[in-house]
């Protein structure tokens, strides 16, 4: 399961260091995302918050925010997310700096399934 002392202090580190978390943060992030402890540091948790950042232009601070808020979007695979970033890129238009400030107000957005949530939704808003 990966659940040694050594396997939770590396995962457990990785996140205070990438996002300058207290243990308050993390307890509030595995709270919300136990499965996060699931993940791998190596292989899962470190290549998802490096896309992040570097597909959002994130801040420590930034990314905090929207880990705190919405855990979960460590949980996807990087091929989830780009769908979700591409979408807002190439059929919204945004730049990456709008993508950027869409995702800090509203991080949910990135948990949302792009065919059956997200389409959907502004084809009704362009239709209207």
């Amino acid at each position: 399961l990966g659940f040694t002392v050594k396997n939770l202090e590396k995962k457990v580190s990785l996140l205070r260091r990438t996002m300058n978390l207290s243990d308050e943060d993390v307890r509030t992030i595995v709270g919300k995302q136990p499965s996060i402890l699931h993940l791998s540091a190596d292989k899962n948790l470190g290549p998802t918050i490096l896309f992040l950042v570097r597909a959002l232009d994130l801040s420590k601070d930034e990314l905090r925010s929207i880990v705190l808020e919405y855990p979960c979007i460590l949980c996807y695979a990087i091929s989830n997310l780009v769908g979700k970033i591409d979408f807002f890129r190439d059929t919204v238009g945004f730049t990456t700096d709008e993508t950027r400030d869409l995702v800090l107000m509203e991080p949910k957005l990135m948990c949302a399934a792009v065919m059956t949530g997200l389409e959907p939704r502004l084809i009704f808003c362009i239709m209207k």
